[in-house]
């Protein structure tokens, strides 16, 4: 339920460049803002109080010697309120569906309730970490591993204010907790056919450790029987081909 944004993140970054490669820090303030805590057109207009979520990070590139220019890349970022920066983007859900199974994760950077039992933001913590090794087989072929990690962690008020919720308590779950991460492993290899034009091969697996593993009483899943629903981690391999022509510079 975000308000719509009234200021930009303030961001910044210090980055030394070496022959052997280059290491950053980084850190950026992001705003976090709620909608009111009922129905604006009811005539109920109180909102709570916004709030400075922030987000720190660091970030390692180190060249290989002895190879035609293999880089190994690692990073880490932390967030409280600002889960944009440990996840590909913020207000998102990450949900998989298969069969009569379901894995979800809800991805915010605070939660309030209602003006007279919660009426402050309660930030999210979020963090993630990645790391890559590029291979150079040749000046036009190169192959790349890749590997990483997000995490999303509630505290034990935002988490109850979230189970509590008349619309989540429907749910019937057995188990009812927030926090959620997701981790994957994957390769791409790129073919320089000629100059600013390569073609490229993705393969990935990602695991989803869902929120809340257990059942719910509802029929969340098309393949779900008896109106039960088992939540439980879920399981994703994709491959892409890509095409990719730049026309500058």
């Amino acid at each position: 339920d975000y308000a719509a944004a009234q200021a930009p993140d303030i961001t910044g970054n210090l980055r030394l460049n070496q022959a052997w490669g280059s290491a950053q820090v980084m850190g950026a303030l992001h705003q976090v803002s709620g909608q009111y805590y009922g129905t604006n057109a009811a005539g109920t207009s109180a909102h709570p109080s916004d709030v400075w979520g922030y987000a720190l990070g660091a970030g390692l590139k180190l060249n290989i010697p002895g190879t035609l220019g293999d880089v190994l890349v690692l990073q880490g970022n932390y967030a409280k309120g600002a889960s944009s920066y440990t996840f590909n983007n913020g207000s998102t859900i990450f949900n998989r569906f298969s069969g009569s199974g379901v894995g979800y994760g809800w991805v915010t950077d605070g939660v309030f309730g209602t003006a007279a039992a919660n009426p402050s933001i309660d930030l999210t913590t979020s963090w993630s970490a990645t790391a890559t090794y590029e291979h150079l087989w040749s000046k036009t072929l190169k192959t790349s591993i890749n590997a990483g990690y997000q995490a999303m962690d509630y505290s034990t008020a935002a988490n109850t204010m979230i189970c509590n919720n008349a619309t989540v308590a429907a749910y019937g779950l057995s188990n009812c907790e927030n926090d959620f991460s997701a981790w994957f492993v994957g390769s791409r290899t790129e073919l320089a056919v000629v100059s600013n034009f390569n073609i490229g091969l993705d393969v990935a697996y990602t695991k989803l450790n869902t929120a809340s593993k257990g059942t719910s009483t509802v029929a969340l899943s098309s393949g779900a029987a008896n109106a039960t629903t088992v939540i439980d981690d879920q399981n994703v391999w994709s491959a892409a081909i890509r095409l990719q022509r730049n026309f500058y510079p």
